[in-house]
């Protein structure tokens, strides 16, 4: 690397390294803890052995998310639905 980068570079090169080690650290955090012991009823109840339960890790999100993007124009059902019905409900109210 050249010593005398711009500074629109450095500031780039800077944004690329913090994103890195902020997915990476969120990547770390959301990890469902080892059990040795099993899960009080209160755990169960909780959903704490559920990993839907929990934060998605980064790699799910972005690959979500991708998958997305490839079919733009296709919805889920569950989706379609939450829109009906939220619209039934907006036309009711006037």
């Amino acid at each position: 690397m050249p010593l005398n980068m711009s500074l629109r570079m450095k500031s780039m090169l800077l944004t690329v390294v913090f994103s890195i080690v902020l997915l990476g650290l969120w990547e770390l955090v959301v990890q469902p803890p080892e059990s040795t012991e099993p899960l009080s009823e209160y755990e169960m109840l909780l959903g704490a052995s559920d990993q839907e339960a929990r934060v998605p890790p980064p790699s799910k999100v972005i690959t979500w998310h991708l998958r997305s993007l490839a079919t733009p124009f296709t919805m889920p059902a569950l989706t379609i639905r939450v829109l009906v019905f939220s619209w039934v409900i907006h036309s009711i109210e006037y």
